[in-house]
């Protein structure tokens, strides 16, 4: 007769079914864990990438604009000092344009090594940063041109002057231009630490709780069971035994019938 009712199709769906209860949950259990930490990397990769295009990128070119504003600040401070009847008092001015000029060459170079290595996600602000650092070197040149017709006494110090206001506004628009990407890449990458940490959070919490209901599940499984082989050890030394249905599901429940 136990042949006969552990053989029956319908106590093997029984059984099917609680196992199928423990595989459902071990397997969310394991699809959200594996969700946080696949989702926790995917946000590692972005900001350790906003972290390379700042460290690798803009803070070399903000270094190089800061050096250009000093530059063009004592060009400035030396023109001022022109008078306007003389064409010849501005020694140091070919050594400004020089440093400049350099200045502007690497600051280019640090961006097109950066476009090629693509190591920041939107390649249009680094093409909005080249030509922008264009603008600002053909700025130069009509500034180093003006400053030879000066000394040709071909124009007078007000065009000079006018030509070196250009100058500054276009090298201080160039490091405004590389402050202004390099908050928004702060701020992307601090948006992509924050989300890790919040969903990572949720989804490990939720992963936590399925493993202590999993868990919780077993241990009520197994409590009934080992009672069930003490009640049936009884039956085969031949004790009288009362049977009582304390079965978690009906699998348990049959057992005990």
């Amino acid at each position: 007769m136990q042949s006969d009712s552990f053989g029956n199709p319908n106590n093997i769906v029984m059984l099917t079914t609680l196992r199928s209860k423990i595989l459902v949950l071990f397997t969310l259990s394991s699809m959200i864990s594996g969700g946080a930490l696949l989702y926790a990397l995917s946000q590692f990769g972005k900001i350790g990438q906003g972290l390379y295009a700042i460290n690798a990128c803009y803070l070399p070119v903000s270094d190089e604009t800061t050096k250009l504003d000093l530059i063009v600040f004592q060009l400035q401070r030396e023109q001022e000092q022109l008078s306007p009847t003389a064409n010849d008092g501005f020694l140091n001015a070919e050594f400004y344009v020089k440093e400049l000029r350099e200045g502007l060459n690497r600051t280019q170079t640090i961006i097109q090594l950066a476009q090629k290595a693509k190591i920041v996600e939107s390649s249009q602000d680094l093409t909005e940063l080249f030509h922008k650092s264009q603008e600002t070197q053909n700025t130069l040149t009509a500034y180093e041109n003006v400053l030879e017709q000066w000394s040709n006494g071909e124009v007078k110090l007000k065009s000079l002057n006018k030509s070196k206001s250009q100058l500054v506004v276009s090298i201080r628009q160039l490091a405004s231009v590389v402050a202004v990407q390099m908050i928004q890449v702060s701020q992307e990458t601090e948006l992509s630490r924050q989300r890790a940490q919040w969903w990572s959070g949720t989804l490990t919490g939720l992963a936590a709780t399925l493993w202590i209901a999993l868990l919780f599940i077993v241990l009520r499984l197994i409590r009934p069971i080992t009672e069930l082989t003490t009640e049936v050890q009884r039956v085969t030394q031949g004790e009288p035994v009362k049977i009582v249905d304390n079965g978690i599901s009906s699998e348990i429940s049959v057992l005990y019938k």
